[in-house]
């Protein structure tokens, strides 16, 4: 949806655009509107009722890996249980 937003500013093809680390890119002019600048007029598009999902193969992970950490008494249940407790009870 954020390519189509994209594309209608241009008045071009969605085929021409692309969407990739927080911008939509148009490559023959390479031209960009940052995300943030095209969610207004996304939400106001229709929902697809099809896509097409990407090949797992060009699925890209951000992120860094330091070598040596070891999480062991920290995880998303323990990290979600402090956050509520927290905002449930005044210290």
């Amino acid at each position: 949806m954020l390519v189509a937003a994209a594309a209608q500013m241009w008045n071009v093809d969605a085929a021409s655009c692309r969407a990739h680390r927080g911008v939509v890119a148009r490559t023959p002019t390479r031209r960009t509107l940052a995300y943030g600048a095209l969610v207004d007029r996304a939400a106001t598009l229709p929902v697809p009722t099809q896509v097409t999902l990407k090949d797992p193969k060009d699925l890209v992970v951000y992120g860094h890996f330091f070598p040596g950490t070891a999480i062991t008494d920290s995880g998303p249940g323990l990290a979600m249980n402090y956050l509520l407790v927290s905002t449930t009870f005044t210290f």
